[in-house]
């Protein structure tokens, strides 16, 4: 860019913005003269020996910095990755443990609400589980698929399921069995 008619190309200053986004003035491409002789040829050589041997170690310094940088900052991401999968765990064990309370105090309700006063505990839970299984067994010799889950809120379900296509199945099992209970076997 011309700032006046009488300026040649040689009196331009090249200006450039920098990372602080402060104009600064370009740096001059090297400028050099083909050599006079061969004097200045080696003269020339020696320089750029020189820059050259300076140049290969700090770039290999550089390497090995950037290197053992990269590693160590590796090495901290499974620090990092264990530390998140710790706090998950202990996470779960409190959610487990106020789950496996709440159920703790439910059947302790359940079970001491519906005992006879000379009745214990231990009776009354080995009674009401061998009730569960003669249900389950009946079920399943009819071909139907049942098992025990517990619901969130740590009641026990009984699941009674069957292949697809069998759905009217279950449904028509399950009317007739609470229309007309039949005995469960001994």
């Amino acid at each position: 860019m011309n700032c006046s008619p009488h300026q040649s190309d040689d009196d331009r200053i090249i200006v450039v913005i920098d990372k602080y986004q402060v104009i600064v003035p370009a740096p001059k491409a090297a400028d050099e003269a083909p050599p006079q002789s061969w004097r200045e040829v080696a003269v020339r050589m020696n320089k750029y020996l020189m820059r050259v041997a300076v140049g290969v170690p700090r770039l290999v310094a550089f390497v090995l910095e950037g290197a053992a940088n990269l590693i160590s900052g590796l090495a901290r991401v499974p620090d990092a990755v264990t530390k998140h999968i710790e706090g998950a765990h202990v996470e779960a064990d409190i959610a487990e443990a106020s789950k496996q309370q709440l159920v703790e105090q439910q059947s302790q309700l359940l079970v001491t609400s519906s005992l006879p006063n000379d009745a214990r505990p231990d009776d009354e839970a080995k009674a009401a589980l061998e009730r569960v299984l003669q249900i389950l067994a009946k079920y399943r010799a009819m071909g139907v698929d049942a098992y025990v889950t517990f619901a969130e809120n740590g009641a026990p379900v009984i699941v009674c399921g069957a292949p697809s296509g069998s759905a009217e199945q279950i449904r028509r099992l399950i009317t007739e069995e609470l229309k007309n209970p039949k005995p469960i076997p001994d």
